[in-house]
């Protein structure tokens, strides 16, 4: 390439420079000491635009058309994007469940029943009576209003089903280690054209 255009953009084999060429490292330079060069790639790769513009950098990256493809989101020259290593959050994880794990300690109740041995009174139930003893009356009723308390007893042959306490694991599962996020590639020599044919749009 005996007459590059200014600000070409090439790859190479070897891993230097060659004359007339710079890296594409991301290195500034002034603007007076190449103003062609300044003239194409203005600041759209970094520089403050007064005293200093600066190259693009090739390095560890890969170089893509600038413009909105399509089905693809926007890109303009000398976006710098894209991460080699993504970790997920929440946000990115499909649907799904854990395995919860009961684990149960002591536990349960006693139940007992107790009956008055008092006369029954009532023959309709309400709060607070108890079961009594035969009625001193022709009917039926079977209820204690409020029973002398020495007359209580408790009914044998009276069982009930207990709980019992614990605790709910709910089980985790990932190590949160970010993953490799990157195409395959090779690494090249990317370089810069500094001196050459100015490009003309016509």
């Amino acid at each position: 390439m005996d007459n590059p255009f200014i600000g070409m953009l090439a790859c190479f084999g070897f891993n230097f420079p060659p004359r007339n060429w710079a890296w594409c490292a991301g290195q500034f330079e002034t603007i007076s000491s190449n103003t062609a060069l300044y003239s194409l790639l203005g600041t759209q790769f970094g520089g403050d635009g007064r005293s200093t513009f600066q190259y693009p950098d090739l390095r560890g990256r890969v170089a893509m058309g600038y413009g909105t493809g399509i089905g693809l989101y926007p890109r303009q020259m000398g976006q710098i994007l894209g991460t080699e290593t993504t970790t997920l959050n929440t946000t990115n994880m499909p649907p799904h469940s854990h395995t919860a794990t009961f684990t149960p300690t002591s536990g349960g109740f006693v139940a007992s029943v107790q009956v008055s041995m008092s006369p029954a009174t009532k023959p309709q139930a309400a709060d607070g009576y108890f079961i009594g003893s035969n009625s001193p009356f022709g009917g039926n009723p079977v209820f204690v209003e409020d029973p002398d308390t020495s007359s209580l007893v408790e009914l044998g042959g009276v069982s009930a089903a207990g709980g019992a306490t614990g605790t709910v694991t709910v089980g985790t599962s990932g190590d949160g280690i970010a993953f490799n996020n990157m195409q395959p590639s090779l690494g090249v020599n990317w370089c810069i054209a500094l001196q050459g044919l100015y490009p003309s749009r016509n």
